[in-house]
C-alpha cells in the first residue's frame, strides 16, 4: 500500500495518480513518470515511491520476456472505519 501523505490525511483528501513505467524483463520497474493526477501534486511522490517497490509479470514476445512501457493507476483512499 502507498504511504499516505500526512498533509492529505489531515485534510481528508483522497485521489489518484497515473504513473507511466517501464516493466523490465524481470518484472522490475524503471523510469516512472507521473502522467496525470487528481488532485495534481498531492500524491505524486508517494505514488512513484510505491510503484518502484512493485513487481510485475513481464510481457512476452515469441516466448521471450521483453520490456514494455505501461501505465498504472495508484489510488489513495482514506480508511473511514
Amino acid at each position: 500500500l502507498p504511504a499516505y501523505p500526512g498533509m492529505a490525511r489531515n485534510r481528508q483528501i483522497e485521489g489518484w495518480v497515473m504513473v507511466e513505467i517501464t516493466v523490465d524483463r524481470n518484472g522490475g520497474v524503471r523510469n516512472p513518470r507521473v502522467v496525470q493526477a487528481s488532485p495534481a501534486g498531492v500524491f505524486d511522490q508517494a505514488a512513484v515511491e510505491t510503484i518502484q517497490r512493485w513487481r510485475f509479470k513481464p510481457a512476452f514476445r515469441e516466448g521471450v520476456p521483453v520490456e514494455q512501457r505501461v501505465r498504472q493507476k495508484v489510488n489513495f483512499h482514506l480508511d473511514r472505519r
